[in-house]
């Protein structure tokens, strides 16, 4: 890459909260993001190449790695070695080029870290899948969430073959969320505002201390280095309206209620009995209005009990209804945002005491992306579905990621192989709940 452009990329620290997911990284928690993308024919790399150059190197992120420093927080800097060739790879899955050859591909490959000493991130193009082809990407989770990397899948695709092999009008990098402190406001009625809302804080995080660990199932136990992976088949999102409309619950209640309802069925099967309830983390997004492309990581965690001891359907889907109503309007996400902040701070033994501390209290990630509502092309290919793969953080051994696109729901599944061998029995399971709820 040209020295001119590297320039233009300063050297810059890593937030508090971006900080502490890059020292959450475990060789039993590798913590990055990956993107299934599903594509209707082969894609030529040579204009895959092209588009990356043209569309995804304006972003700093993309061409910086990360420098370390002893006496204050690693920084963001110009790789001046970095070579896109190094970062996008070609496999060709042995045949019949299916389904399980994918699964098991994708699955080494989300168990195996992203080199450190260069930009965290790569692109994996996989040929002779079926008649088309997929690409996996891998994203370290210190450089965005799931909200800032959809921003960045916009601006490598366009709503047309031939939009999409062209360069974009303007390539403007995504805008960087400031490092430093910020002075507190000296408004007086800000800070008795600023008390009740410590007060508040305070609390919650008390309250989540106290929590009793989670149930014990087969579900929780030690990590092994492996993961598997699985995902749905899409499934239209309208289909979803006339139980909505009926129950009043939101896509989210009712998507993590199937979820609800697949876990229950693998524990079910694995276990001698079924508990009240397991809890997950719930991934809930801080940003501002009007800050949708801001890189980084800009979300709090809501721990939500589901309830996976209940039998009837309708009764699950009330229960989570109310709890995520309840969470999301608590200060969980704001103290669990604070919490990860402090993460960044302070030495690494103590983190990974707070970690697997609050990692004790849940079994689960499950989180929702709203994806792109029309089809997109990349590189002059339709991108026909997309799913993608959540880290486990807090040492969790499962991972449920929600995605919607283009009225199509598909949700993925990664969890370690020593504790679910198989996932695609959880993501089948998925898939026949919201069936059964859409009926119902």
């Amino acid at each position: 890459m040209k020295a001119s452009t590297l320039e233009r990329y300063k050297p810059q620290r890593l937030s508090m909260v971006d900080n502490a997911w890059l020292h959450m990284e475990m060789p039993t928690n590798l913590m990055m993001v990956g993107s299934l993308a599903f594509y209707d024919k082969p894609l030529d790399r040579e204009h895959l190449l092209a588009t990356l150059r043209q569309r995804l190197l304006s972003q700093p992120r993309f061409v910086q790695r990360i420098e370390s420093s002893p006496l204050g927080q690693p920084r963001w800097v110009p790789d001046r070695l970095f070579d896109l060739n190094a970062h996008v790879h070609s496999i060709a899955l042995p045949a019949p080029g299916g389904d399980t050859e994918l699964r098991h591909l994708v699955g080494d490959l989300m168990s195996s870290p992203l080199d450190m000493s260069r930009p965290l991130w790569d692109a994996h193009l996989i040929e002779n899948y079926h008649d088309g082809a997929a690409m996996l990407t891998r994203i370290h989770h210190c450089i965005a969430d799931g909200t800032a990397l959809v921003h960045v899948l916009l601006g490598l695709t366009s709503t047309t073959a031939a939009g999409s092999l062209r360069a974009p009008h303007c390539a403007t990098p995504t805008t960087e969320r400031d490092a430093g402190p910020h002075l507190p406001s000296l408004d007086p009625r800000h800070a008795v505002e600023g008390l009740v809302e410590l007060g508040a804080h305070a609390y919650t995080l008390a309250r989540l201390s106290a929590l009793w660990p989670d149930y014990s199932t087969s579900l929780r136990g030690d990590l092994g280095r492996t993961k598997q992976v699985a995902w749905t088949a899409p499934f239209p999102l309208e289909s979803l309206r006339p139980l909505r409309e009926t129950s009043g619950c939101t896509v989210n209640d009712i998507l993590v209620t199937a979820v609800t309802g697949a876990l229950r069925t693998y524990i079910r099967k694995h276990d001698t009995s079924v508990p009240e309830h397991i809890r997950a983390l719930v991934p809930v997004d801080m940003r501002p209005n009007g800050a949708d492309g801001t890189m980084g990581n800009q979300f709090g965690l809501v721990f939500l009990d589901m309830p996976v001891g209940l039998a009837r359907r309708d009764d699950r889907l009330a229960v989570v209804h109310e709890r995520m109503g309840a969470a999301r309007h608590s200060p969980q996400p704001s103290v669990t945002f604070e919490v990860l902040g402090a993460l960044g701070l302070v030495p690494q033994t103590l983190r990974k005491l707070v970690v697997r501390f609050f990692g004790s209290k849940g079994t689960a990630v499950v989180t929702n992306v709203r994806g792109p509502e029309q089809q997109l092309y990349l590189a002059g290919r339709k991108l026909r579905h997309m799913t993608f793969f959540v880290p486990q953080s807090a040492m969790l051994g499962i991972g449920i990621s929600v995605m919607t696109y283009a009225g199509q729901i598909q949700m993925g599944v990664i969890a370690d192989a020593g504790l679910v061998p198989d996932p695609t029995a959880i993501s089948a399971d998925i898939t026949h709940e919201l069936r059964e709820l859409v009926k119902s």
